[in-house]
């Protein structure tokens, strides 16, 4: 019987790496062999403004909340003062959301501890509160970055009361570009009141996002995306179905269907690879190093290519540009992958696919990191590798099951 694979997402590296490390293992495996790279050029296509740290749809209203009400406490946030009040306020906004497991309140054991959230929601969300249209655009479609938030707190009109200042004739002095959409909604009395809150949207809270998320454009041609298409579906898929599947893909258009087509075999392709390095440095422990590390990597790599081998081998990876993706040197060693699946063979260490995966981990990694090269340095870092620990390789999913979670939280 053939194990079962599960989905394993992808933590990104640009933002804090040890947490982003942790993250990775707790999702599934460690991105040894640089498949992120696939991971993110499509779930950027298909689900523009998400990130492996987002976890609920109504963050992208309480970080706008916090941020209105800080701005609006002229007396008790300067502007000097304004980064240390948000992190405060973040970590309130931990400790008044459900504490239960599943639930997705990001910070929830480090706000038990009294400690700043280290990837806060107005870090995670930033980049969504942009591509979704939370925050608003200046004529050339550019949104305010994190840092500007800060660097002009005091400047945002969110932060003044009144009218603005006119001349004699009415005309306003100086007309300020708004942080946020005026279609934003208030924040409910509860959220200013320092009571509990849900993840559960208002009517105009899921109006709201939905009209922000429908307007969500492709990168490249900037067509609508595949998350507006399922949007306006109203699409809740079950967990059982990938994006990929005929229930799902449907509401694609012709150019994300082919994508998405592509990014399944991608997917195949990654996870191949990634139980072909693990199978490696299994067999250098025992072939090289007289280590007895078991053969649970050894096997699962027959099972992953009897499950995912045709459609690894499947991928035309000259068609990556197209959809947007694009890998650089990890195109030759996938193409080394191909080549040793279609030579069916079983051998981990097979000159034709170990040289190329060795050349591309010490090109990542250096020769002090490196686990598969012959060297002292290899043989070291080998040595700290745990077969029985290391998570099984499975297939990339492009944050679906975040974005079904999204869905799910825009149902009534």
């Amino acid at each position: 019987m053939k194990p079962s694979l599960g989905w394993a997402g992808l933590s990104r590296a640009a933002l804090k790496r040890a947490e982003a490390q942790l993250m990775a293992d707790s999702q599934g495996v460690r991105d040894e062999v640089g498949v992120l790279a696939l991971h993110t050029a499509y779930a950027n296509r298909f689900f523009p403004g998400t990130s492996v740290q987002q976890s609920r749809l109504r963050y992208a209203l309480f970080v706008p909340w916090q941020i209105k009400a800080l701005l609006r406490d002229r007396d008790g946030v300067k502007p000097g003062q304004a980064r240390r009040a948000l992190e405060q306020a973040e970590l309130q906004l931990a400790r008044r959301l459900p504490d239960i497991d599943g639930e997705g309140t990001i910070g929830r054991q480090t706000a038990k501890a009294g400690r700043p959230v280290s990837i806060p929601p107005s870090q995670s969300y930033w980049v969504a509160l942009g591509a979704w249209g939370v925050l608003s655009a200046d004529p050339n479609g550019g949104t305010p970055s994190r840092s500007e938030l800060f660097a002009r707190w005091d400047r945002w009109p969110e932060g003044h009361r009144g009218r603005p200042v006119t001349d004699d004739e009415q005309r306003v002095l100086e007309a300020r570009r708004p942080l946020f959409h005026t279609s934003l909604p208030e924040a409910p009395p509860a959220f200013h009141r320092g009571k509990a809150l849900a993840f559960g949207l208002d009517p105009d809270e899921r109006d709201f996002l939905r009209t922000r998320l429908l307007d969500t454009r492709r990168p490249g041609d900037g067509q609508p995306s595949f998350l507006a298409a399922l949007v306006r579906a109203g699409a809740a898929p079950s967990s059982s179905r990938p994006p990929w599947s005929r229930s799902v893909i449907r509401h694609a258009d012709a150019a994300d269907r082919d994508a998405l087509l592509r990014a399944r075999d991608a997917a195949s392709l990654a996870a191949v690879t990634r139980a072909l390095y693990a199978a490696a440095v299994e067999e250098l422990q025992q072939r090289r190093d007289g280590m007895t590390p078991g053969r649970r990597h050894r096997e699962h790599l027959g099972a992953v290519v009897d499950e995912h081998g045709a459609a690894a081998r499947r991928l035309r990876l000259s068609d990556l540009p197209a959809d947007g993706v694009f890998i650089g040197g990890l195109e030759g060693v996938l193409a080394n992958v191909q080549a040793w699946l279609a030579a069916a063979v079983e051998d981990p260490l097979d000159k034709h696919v170990y040289g190329p995966l060795t050349w591309w981990e010490l090109r990542r990694k250096g020769s002090r990191r490196a686990r598969l090269p012959l060297s002292s340095h290899g043989r070291e870092a080998r040595a700290g590798w745990r077969a029985g620990e290391t998570a099984l390789a499975g297939p990339i999913e492009y944050r679906w099951s975040l974005v079904r979670r999204f869905l799910e939280d825009l149902k009534v």
